[in-house]
């Protein structure tokens, strides 16, 4: 018995030390964590007169690291500092910190006594430790290395600090021991280089006119590389002015621009080169596959020029970002030759730009030959640019304007049209292994300083990234000492209500007054942050309350009676037929089984649903062969007590059907155009190109129209070639994503209608989004929207038909929903549909009470929910 007592004595005490002190890092909350701390069981308290002493001999770095301390002990904590140089007798009364690079005569000493090697340190390593002296004075050391090592210790400890009663204090018996686990962590511009170190930002890369002896000085006392840029699109544009050509890889002169740039570059100091070809458009790509064998064949003798002034110069950072954006880029033999051509370069001590962080697509990198490649994160501030990232840029920017959590980041988050904002779960498992696949990773875009940040703590230990607290200790520290509690409160509440505006939601009373009580919530917490935030940061707090009042003004105009619905764009990926349709003015449904279909159009401007009946179609056909063309057919009700209109000159003033065609939708501003075409029931046709060309443009249009009892019909088809787009042989369209409107002008009234609503038929921004999917999108089924029943009498018929037009089985989730203040249907399904051309309808029938403002939303998405098939929604 005695013996049990003893045995739980000793665990009792040994549990209470541990809790009391030991070697516990998760105590410290240091962000990011070091790789080994070690602590006492008490602290040490220090007076706030500090000495800092460093010696003579140390590195600018030092000398940087010595005044950023210096400042924030002043500024933060009220301290007195006096800072000496060299080692010598301290007359002065109070508590030293000592700094110097580890390989100074004193830091040297430590290193030995605690048997640690500055060479695992490396030039980023640092360590922090308390010292005593042989008569008993405590001391603070920290010794670093020489690129910036000895200021990461300071923030380091900085962090360690607490204050009470007058007194600063630090764990006694501490030390740590630490180096990043990226080598390079690096971001696009030269803003503020203070904030970029404090961020632990140890590489930046500018244009190469950009490079200047004061850049390069400032850079090499924070610790910081600077490389030179060279962006292709942009001299390449400006070649093109001059020269109606563009720049060639067998021309010495061209090639000598880029030479001689980067030598003015490295002449001024810089100390990395890097070459994207990243913004390439498309017609660039098609001229250099088409003249030089390919993309890599041209831009090899480019990166040669960068790689001999490299050598001349002795610069050893060198980078290329050779995949253009986009799918054109990937045609012919792919991207896995397309690396494998670029891969010797290697040899020449180049790395290559990669976006992805994923384990099974640096496989594919390998395979190729690519081993060596700096991870390429592209971030942005406005996320309507980024594809998949919550497109309603306006309504994000204006409640988070740079200030959110990492993870909102490319490649984390989706727009799931019914859940909001939603990470990826495998995001925090993948990024947290990214160091064992790369030790270099660059930020690119627009960034506020909380996020820049946490994108340096992450970079340091990814390992150990913890999300949750590198928000917290970003906000604190970019807001100040205490503000976290606040700014989350009225970030989650903020977060919650941008999800509901975004999506569209109807609030109810019950909404509308949940709302209230939480923005009063919202503005206490914002209220309570006023009284912690930093100086030279009270402009947040303007943006957050402006926030408030932008999502106040969104839920009033969602719960207006009289509003007007902000109908997000048609889209849909549409798949080629097998054999196409006659053009002969009758719809005949064996020939268009096949096609999409859409049925009802909605005014132009309210985006209400027209009363009249009306049905469209579309597809495509891609042979290579033969002379690929798109295929449009309309359907119209016709009513018994009058006779479709025709007008000449103005065509549309009468009775007529229109088709917007713009198949540059996904090509940069500058390279879009669109195709207008107008045709009645008495065969005249109008046609127009915008921009507007010097030749006027013709376009082989085929247009036949019959009328056939109470309806309607018309056809329409147009060579691809005419539009510009090109099939291959793969069967693929380029460019895949258009943009498409289909109207129908009704007279007696005059009334336009349209598929998506748009005041002008001319705003690309309003048209449809449709992917020509075949055979990049495979497993996409068919989807015909066949049947509405008739809405404005409260009779739901709305039926979907899914064709599978595959030889394997393909599945995807379909979501039927009418819903107004009264009632809510809805029908979701998953459909598997087995091969060959099987087929299941999927409807929402049933009465239901009608109300001022009632909506239809129709959604087909793939299984994993990644790509939308089939999208519209309207109101009644």
């Amino acid at each position: 018995m005695k013996t049990a007592i003893k045995v739980f004595l000793l665990l009792f005490f040994t549990l209470i030390i541990q809790l009391q002190g030991g070697n516990s890092m998760d105590n410290l909350d240091l962000i990011p964590p070091p790789l080994k701390v070690s602590v006492g069981k008490g602290e040490i308290s220090f007076s706030k007169k500090i000495i800092i002493l460093f010696e003579p001999s140390s590195s600018e770095t030092v000398e940087y690291a010595v005044k950023t301390l210096s400042k924030e002990l002043q500024e933060k904590f009220g301290c007195s500092v006096k800072v000496i140089s060299g080692e010598k007798d301290i007359k002065e009364k109070g508590d030293l910190i000592y700094i110097g690079n580890l390989s100074s005569n004193f830091i040297s000493k430590i290193c030995k006594e605690k048997g640690v090697s500055s060479l695992n340190l490396g030039s980023e390593g640092y360590f922090l430790t308390t010292y005593k002296f042989p008569e008993g004075k405590e001391a603070i050391i920290i010794g670093g290395g020489k690129k910036g090592g000895t200021l990461y210790g300071c923030l380091t400890f900085l962090q360690l600090l607490k204050e009470n009663k007058g007194k600063l204090l630090i764990p006694e018996d501490l030390w740590i021991e630490d180096k990043p686990s990226f080598n390079i962590r690096g971001v696009t511009g030269s803003g503020n280089l203070d904030w970029y170190a404090r961020c632990r930002i140890n590489a930046i890369y500018v244009g190469t006119n950009a490079i200047n002896e004061s850049l390069v000085k400032k850079c090499q006392k924070r610790g910081i590389t600077p490389y030179a840029c060279i962006t292709f699109l942009y001299p390449n544009l400006d070649f093109y002015k001059k020269h109606k050509r563009y720049l060639s890889p067998l021309e010495e002169s061209d090639l000598k621009i880029f030479e001689q740039s980067y030598e003015q570059a490295a002449k001024n100091g810089a100390r990395g080169l890097i070459l994207l070809f990243d913004d390439l458009s498309p017609d660039m790509c098609k001229y250099y596959k088409k003249n030089f064998g390919g993309l890599a064949e041209f831009q090899i003798p480019f990166i040669k020029r960068m790689i001999k002034v490299a050598k001349k110069y002795k610069i050893d950072n060198l980078i290329v970002c050779p995949t253009p954006y986009g799918s054109w880029w990937m045609k012919d033999k792919g991207n896995y030759e397309y690396f494998k051509k670029l891969s010797f370069l290697q040899k020449e001590g180049v790395r290559f730009f990669h976006c992805t962080y994923r384990k099974k697509n640096v496989e594919e990198l390998k395979k190729a030959g690519i081993t060596n490649y700096a991870w390429w994160y592209n971030h942005c501030n406005r996320p309507g640019n980024s594809p998949g990232l919550f497109p309603r840029n306006k309504i994000f920017g204006e409640c988070f304007f740079g200030f959110r959590p990492l993870e909102w980041g490319w490649y984390s988050v989706t727009d799931d049209p019914r859940e909001g904002l939603r990470i990826f779960s495998d995001v925090l498992p993948e990024r947290k292994t990214l160091a064992e696949r790369t030790k270099e990773a660059w930020i690119c875009g627009t960034y506020g300083g909380q996020e820049l940040w946490q994108w340096g703590a992450y970079l340091w230990r990814p390992e150990k990234y913890d999300p949750e607290k590198t928000f917290a200790a970003a906000t604190e520290t970019f807001l100040g000492k205490g503000s976290y509690p606040f700014y989350k409160k009225w970030e989650q509440i903020v977060r919650k209500w941008l999800i509901f505006v975004a999506n569209e939601e109807v609030p109810t009373k019950e909404d509308i007054q949940k709302f209230k009580e939480e923005k009063v919530e919202a503005y206490k917490a914002l209220d309570r942050l006023s009284t912690v935030i930093n100086k030279g940061k009270e402009g947040y707090l303007s943006k957050m309350k402006d926030s408030l009042q932008f999502l106040t003004i969104e839920v009033e105009i969602k719960s207006s009676s009289v509003k007007k619905k902000f109908l997000s764009t048609p889209q849909l990926i549409i798949s080629p037929c097998e054999t196409p349709p006659v053009i002969d003015g009758k719809i005949e449904e064996k020939e268009w089984r096949y096609a999409t279909m859409i049925t009802g159009f909605v005014h132009h401007s309210s985006g209400k649903l027209e009363k009249s009946k009306g049905w469209f179609w579309l597809t495509y056909d891609n042979k290579y062969m033969q002379e690929p063309k798109i295929y449009i057919a309309i359907r119209t009700e016709v009513s018994p007590n009058s006779n479709l209109i025709s007008k000449s000159g103005k065509i549309w003033e009468g009775d007529a059907i229109e088709i917007f065609l713009n198949p540059t939708l996904g090509l940069p501003p500058e390279e879009r155009v669109f195709f207008q075409f107008v045709g009645n029931a008495s065969g005249d046709i109008f046609e127009c190109r915008f921009p507007p060309t010097h030749k006027k443009w013709h376009g082989n249009w085929v247009f036949k129209n019959s009328v056939r009892g109470n309806f309607w019909d018309a056809e329409v088809s147009i060579p691809l070639r005419d539009l510009g787009v090109k099939v291959y042989q793969d069967g693929s369209v380029e460019p895949a994503l258009w943009g498409i409107n289909i109207i129908r002008d009704w007279t007696n009234p005059y009334r336009p209608t349209s598929w998506s609503k748009a005041k002008s038929f001319h705003n690309i921004k309003t048209m449809a989004k449709v992917t020509f999917g075949f055979p990049f999108i495979e497993g996409v089924p068919i989807v015909r929207c066949e049947s509405l029943g008739d809405l404005h009498k409260g009779k739901s018929d709305i039926q979907l038909r899914l064709i599978n037009p595959f030889s394997h089985p393909c599945t995807a989730k379909v979501t039927i929903r009418l819903e107004n203040e009264k009632c809510s249907l809805r029908e979701e399904k998953t459909v598997i549909l087995s091969a060959g051309r099987r087929e299941k309808v999927i409807s929402l029938k049933g009465n239901f009470p009608l109300a001022k403002e009632n909506e239809v939303y129709i959604l087909v998405l793939s299984k994993d929910e990644d790509k939308i098939y089939f999208k519209r929604e309207f109101n009644f």
